[in-house]
């Protein structure tokens, strides 16, 4: 049902006024995929759904801020407008693809609190098969997350995916994770 109510307002809501209005539509739209895996998986006690929700919202928040200029461009802004005014960044910026002024500043805010929310959920993949694939997940979001940073979040000059030396690292990571880089 919250996939269904997420896809409604993906078509009738085109713009959020504060990161606490947002979040109910990332939670429908994001979490019940992670809660459906934990089920399959049958690792779902209340502690493991609290850590996946907060995984799953931080990458919905990775690829929103990756993919701004894409969801613009279809009508849709995932920014709390209330941010952006206290960054000074106006919708025309975003049309105009310009990184300047205060969007970076405004990006690396998201940015951090994207990742504050993923290092939350981290402790999801600790143990067995599912461990490993919450923590190949976690860390492929860490990685956007600093090319994001790298960028200064100029998701305009270049949108930040995972390439193909990222991926044995991400592997790499998930497979050993008491090793550390």
């Amino acid at each position: 049902m919250d996939l269904l109510h997420a896809a409604r307002d993906d078509v009738t809501i085109t713009r959020y006024r504060s990161f606490g209005e947002l979040m109910p539509h990332v939670r429908r739209s994001a979490n019940p995929i992670g809660r459906l895996l934990l089920h399959l998986s049958g690792t779902a006690p209340p502690r493991s759904l609290a850590l996946s929700d907060g995984v799953c919202s931080s990458l919905w928040l990775i690829g929103v801020l990756r993919d701004l200029p894409l969801d613009y461009a279809k009508g849709r802004l995932f920014l709390p407008l209330e941010e952006m005014e206290r960054y000074g960044v106006k919708e025309t910026q975003i049309a105009g693809h310009d990184g300047g002024g205060g969007w970076g500043p405004l990006m690396l805010f998201q940015i951090e609190r994207a990742r504050k929310m993923l290092q939350a959920g981290a402790s999801l993949g600790q143990d067995g098969c599912f461990g490993f694939r919450a923590r190949a997940l976690i860390i492929a979001g860490e990685r956007l997350l600093k090319k994001l940073h790298e960028a200064r979040g100029d998701v305009f000059r270049s949108r930040p995916v995972l390439g193909v030396h990222d991926w044995p690292y991400i592997f790499g990571r998930a497979l050993f994770p008491r090793l550390r880089p």
